[in-house]
């Protein structure tokens, strides 16, 4: 399989021609043909004074290289409860094996290019093949898969050549059997698309696919061994049990089902349900006015409802308006539902309409509608298409009142946003409550009819993110008497 870039923290470097994320930045090899006559400053004394650092960590702990080298069986064991993921682009099986330099836990590539050998430098005709189609493996709960590291070492080094000098290269040398080496095992618990090959059979264990690999998502772990031993076991750290996200320490820590993880559990989320959000708009022949409070614009109508018209999930309101001298005044509202949600609105109903937009070039669309019965105030819709936190005033929804939850109940690892969080949504009114997850609705008697509440999709981006969040959009809409 050719080699292509990978993840696992740290700073990137090129090495031996082929890119990989590892401690320290090594300098590309050149072919015969393209070596220089001698090294740019950067480049010129670094192999060597790499390879005087690999010497210091060995004689200081007064460590020798046995004759013949002494292969490792690299195993992941996934004691989890969720399926991990790990890049097999370059055969890796998402674990580099790391040697203490100078105290510093420093990766190096244990199944180097033949060509890049240092017998092997000035031959010419040998080159190493970049590149190649991303690859994963899932392994699922109780399984294990594992690959074979030789027991050599690969150390940076120079070679002399006939057509000139300073041809960097590796040197290789046998893994001592008492030293103590760095197994880092990088996973994900979620990819945003997996396509199952070849039968989805790896040899050494898992699932093979290809897909979308979320380098950036990665949880590392860490396992001291010996070469010696043989055989070094690694998988995904179980965390701390929890209640809630306040009790878990670690780094991006959240609490789900009960533990403590900074990566994603499997779960169901985004749910289909809230996959096509709340849109909101209008049509004007002069039934609203329309004026400006703060950063909005607010257009507001009262008349009534001449025809309603449902379109699957879409309702269109068609409103009339008459003025002192019997002028009539036409106008629409349409709110796009999730599918399988519509809020009845009568025909022939007086009604007082609010449309509130606070659209900007990066947040276009952002809008939000109240209908309520102009005799009585009675709120007969509220719809919010919250793209970056609510549009409407907590007194647009009276008699009810919204709460955001603050523990996610579930995430995702897709999209090139980050880790997107989801969050139930509480509607109350008085010491009535329903709570929803994303993607959910309920109804609810209260003392003015029977109410219905849908969570479209309530979700957040945990860190840094260019992309809008929050994203809360709800409705609420009276369902019957």
């Amino acid at each position: 399989m050719s080699r292509s870039e990978i993840g696992g923290g740290g700073t990137s470097y090129a090495s031996l021609g082929r890119t990989r994320k590892l401690h320290f930045s090594f300098n590309t090899l050149r072919r015969p043909h393209q070596t220089p006559r001698t090294f740019p400053p950067h480049m010129r004394a670094f192999p060597l004074r790499l390879l005087a650092l690999l010497t210091v960590s060995v004689v200081s702990g007064c460590f020798c290289s046995p004759p013949t080298p002494s292969p490792v069986t690299l195993r992941i064991k996934n004691g989890s409860r969720d399926p991990i993921w790990v890049d097999v682009t370059h055969n890796s099986l998402g674990l580099e094996v790391q040697r203490s330099v100078l105290g510093v836990w420093t990766s190096f590539d244990d199944q180097p290019c033949a060509c890049d050998l240092c017998d092997q430098a000035c031959g010419g005709a040998c080159q190493c093949v970049d590149g190649g189609t991303p690859m994963m493996v899932r392994i699922d709960p109780g399984q294990t898969s594992q690959r074979t590291w030789d027991g050599v070492l690969q150390i940076a080094g120079t070679s002399s050549c006939a057509f000139g000098s300073g041809q960097s290269c590796l040197n290789q040398q046998n893994a001592p059997l008492d030293e103590t080496f760095n197994l880092k095992l990088c996973f994900v618990n979620q990819v945003p698309s997996f396509e199952e090959l070849d039968g989805g059979s790896y040899d050494g264990g898992g699932v093979l696919g290809r897909g979308d690999f979320p380098v950036n998502e990665q949880t590392c772990v860490d396992k001291s061994f010996a070469v010696r031993d043989g055989v070094v076991e690694t998988g995904p750290v179980k965390g701390a049990d929890c209640t809630t996200t306040a009790d878990c320490k670690g780094k991006g820590e959240l609490c789900f089902a009960g533990s403590c993880t900074a990566s994603c559990p499997a779960n169901d989320y985004p749910r289909p349900s809230a996959a096509v959000p709340i849109s909101v708009s209008l049509d004007d022949m002069g039934f609203y006015s329309q004026m400006p409070v703060g950063t909005a614009q607010v257009f507001q109508g009262t008349g009534k409802v001449t025809s309603v018209n449902y379109n699957a999930s879409t309702l269109v309101a068609y409103l009339l308006r008459i003025g002192p001298a019997n002028e009539h005044y036409t106008g629409s509202i349409t709110v796009s539902f999730p599918v399988g949600n519509a809020a009845p609105l009568a025909q022939d109903a007086g009604v007082t309409v609010k449309l509130v937009d606070k659209s900007t070039s990066d947040s276009p669309a952002e809008r939000a509608v109240v209908v309520r019965d102009s005799s009585t105030g009675e709120l007969l819709l509220a719809a919010d298409v919250a793209r970056g936190g609510a549009v409407l005033d907590p007194a647009d929804l009276a008699p009810f009142a919204l709460q955001i939850g603050e523990v996610p109940i579930g995430c995702n690892l897709g999209g090139t946003c980050g880790k997107q969080l989801y969050f139930t949504t509480t509607f109350s009114s008085g010491t009535d409550a329903v709570t929803l997850d994303p993607g959910t609705s309920a109804a609810m008697n209260t003392a003015g009819g029977t109410y219905r509440f849908l969570n479209a999709n309530n979700t957040a981006y945990s860190g840094t993110t260019t992309c809008v969040s929050p994203t809360t959009p709800y409705a609420i809409w009276r369902a019957g008497p």
